[in-house]
């Protein structure tokens, strides 16, 4: 299962090679340093999931090397989505430089290292490379058992357990309320009739985006309008970057919800949306489709 998809145009990697450095950076909270081979200029995108920075970031990749470097809020991870919308979690925390090794064309074969945590889940990783989906669940479960509070078993709950899909399709909508970032109330009550969509987005990600536009333009139209009311539930850490999103998207017709808790906000545990981009439609107060592509929801 895959939580990231999509920013950027399909680039070949074959192989990446970094530098390795160990902790007591000065300058910076955390640098993390690289060479790639086979690639002379790239860019590849950087955010947290748990609030460790704000927003998106982008890494520059001249001549086929890199020198990331930022301050961090809190210790938690930083995802790096790579030109083949792959992704690597790196977990950083106060003072630490991080070394990232392998082929980018074979991300389970990468390294990551600069830290015990960073360690841990390489090692973890090369373990497992051989596992199915199915034992990598098991695994996964059994390794966020004996570390619930581990950063590592917080990736892991997004990247390996299966999904929930509850509510499914043919059952009620959940009760729930929620505040708008308007400050408005929101509750299931308000959506009750006629076809509601229900999105998860971001601002780091492309698809998800897509999503939340093409519901509002589809809401906007006079003659194939097929979605009554829309809710997008934005998984982003700053809810003042979700209300300028909207803005440029142009989708103000839209219900936007954003807590800054991201993906622990509770509503997304409500709605059973544990997999990202993720949707729900809703007819009447009964789900009728989860998941759907962007061209479908819209249908």
């Amino acid at each position: 299962m895959t939580f990231i998809h999509n920013i950027f145009t399909t680039i070949l990697l074959s192989a990446a090679v970094l530098i390795i450095a160990s902790c007591g950076n000065a300058r910076y909270d955390v640098t993390i340093d690289g060479r790639l081979l086979n690639i002379n200029q790239a860019k590849f995108l950087v955010f947290s999931p748990d609030g460790a920075i704000a927003g998106i970031d982008t890494i520059h990749v001249q001549g086929g090397r890199f020198s990331y470097e930022t301050d961090i809020r809190r210790e938690g991870t930083l995802v790096i989505v790579f030109p083949n919308f792959r992704t690597v979690p790196v977990f950083v925390e106060k003072g630490c430089n991080i070394s990232i090794d392998g082929n980018a064309a074979q991300l389970k074969t990468v390294e990551v290292t600069g830290s015990k945590t960073n360690n841990r889940f390489t090692e973890w990783r090369k373990n497992t490379s051989q596992q199915s989906p199915r034992e990598l669940e098991k695994l996964a479960e059994k390794f966020i058992k004996e570390n619930p509070e581990s950063p590592i078993s917080q990736w892991m709950r997004m990247q390996y357990l299966p999904r929930v899909d509850h509510p499914a399709i043919g059952e009620q909508m959940p009760s729930f309320t929620a505040v708008d970032i308007d400050g408005q109330l929101v509750n299931n009550e308000m959506l009750r009739n006629g076809t509601t969509v229900i999105l998860v987005w971001s601002s780091w990600n492309y698809d998800s985006q897509n999503a939340v536009r093409q519901v509002a333009n589809n809401m906007r139209s006079t003659d194939n309008r097929t979605i009554d009311h829309a809710v997008a539930i934005c998984i982003d850490a700053d809810p003042n970057r979700c209300r300028s999103m909207r803005n440029t998207q142009n989708a103000g017709n839209i219900i936007h919800i954003c807590d800054g808790k991201m993906i622990d906000t509770p509503l997304l545990k409500t709605l059973g949306l544990s997999s990202f981009p993720a949707n729900i439609k809703i007819k009447n107060g009964t789900v009728v489709a989860r998941n759907q592509s962007t061209h479908r929801i819209t249908k």
